[in-house]
C-alpha cells in the first residue's frame, strides 16, 4: 500500500467513526439526515485526530470513499448512530450549552429558539467550552436548569452523551450578567492662559535647558599640568 492510499485509508476509517458512530464525543450534532456542517467537521477532525482540509475531503469524493457532500454538508454511508429519547429521571441537574457574545442578551431576555439543528447540551462544563471556542471562538457558557426544562414541555433526545433539545426557554437559563459597556472617560480641555492685565505682564517660567555636554578632544589643563609646564620652561 502506498503512503497515499494509506493516508486516505486513515482518513476514511477516522471519519467514519466520528460521523457514522460517535459524533457526540467531538460535539459535533447532525441534521435529521444525518449531514453535519463540513466546517465544524473539519475543525474538530483537525484539533482531536489529524489536520484535514477541504481539498482531502474532494480526494476522498473522487476516489468513491463513501463520503456524501451536498454544498456545505456532510456524511458518511454507512450510519450507526440515532437519536433515543431521554430518560428524564436520569438527567443533571445542570447542563450546559454555549452561544455567542452577540448573542447572549437576547438569550437570557427570551431564551433560544428553535433552528435548523438541535442544541447540544453538554453534562459537562469544560467539555461545552472546549466545542465552544472550535465553533464560535469565545463563546458564552449558559446553565440549563433540566427540571426547568422538562416543566415548559421541552422532551430532549439523546446522541450518545449529548443531549439534544428544539428550543430552550428562558425560564431554565442562567447565564453570567451582561456587563455594560463602559465609556473611557475622557481628557478635560486644557484651560485657557489668563489675559494678561493692562500695564502689567506675567512672568512665565524659561523651560529647563538641557546639561551641555563637555566638548570632545583632550581634557582641558589642570593646575598640576600647568605647574609642571612652568617648571619644564625654567
Amino acid at each position: 500500500m502506498s503512503k497515499t492510499e494509506k493516508r486516505i485509508d486513515d482518513l476514511v476509517r477516522h471519519l467514519n467513526y466520528v460521523l457514522g458512530r460517535r459524533p457526540d464525543e467531538f460535539g459535533l450534532v447532525p441534521d435529521e439526515n444525518g449531514f453535519f456542517s463540513i466546517k465544524e467537521v473539519i475543525r474538530s477532525f483537525s484539533k482531536e485526530i489529524r489536520p484535514i482540509t477541504y481539498n482531502d475531503i474532494n480526494e476522498l469524493i473522487l476516489k468513491g470513499a463513501g463520503i456524501e457532500v451536498i454544498e456545505n454538508k456532510i456524511r458518511v454511508k454507512e450510519i450507526y448512530f440515532s437519536f433515543e429519547p431521554c430518560d428524564i429521571s436520569n438527567m443533571p441537574k445542570i447542563l450546559y450549552t454555549f452561544v455567542r457574545q452577540k448573542a447572549h442578551p437576547v438569550v437570557l431576555e427570551k431564551g433560544i429558539r428553535e433552528g435548523i439543528k438541535m442544541i447540544p447540551l453538554f453534562s459537562n462544563k469544560d467539555f461545552a467550552q472546549k466545542v465552544g471556542r472550535l465553533r464560535i471562538g469565545e463563546p458564552i457558557i449558559l446553565e440549563i436548569d433540566s427540571k426547568r426544562l422538562i416543566e415548559k414541555g421541552t422532551k430532549p433526545l439523546m446522541l450518545g452523551e449529548l443531549f439534544l433539545v428544539h428550543s430552550i426557554p428562558k425560564e431554565a437559563i442562567t447565564g453570567p450578567p451582561i456587563k455594560a459597556i463602559e465609556e473611557k472617560p475622557k481628557k478635560p480641555p486644557k484651560k485657557p492662559e489668563p489675559p494678561e492685565k493692562p500695564g502689567s505682564y506675567l512672568l512665565k517660567t524659561p523651560p529647563p535647558t538641557k546639561p551641555q555636554k563637555p566638548p570632545k578632544g583632550r581634557k582641558p589643563k589642570g593646575w598640576k599640568e600647568g605647574i609642571r609646564k612652568f617648571r619644564r620652561d625654567q
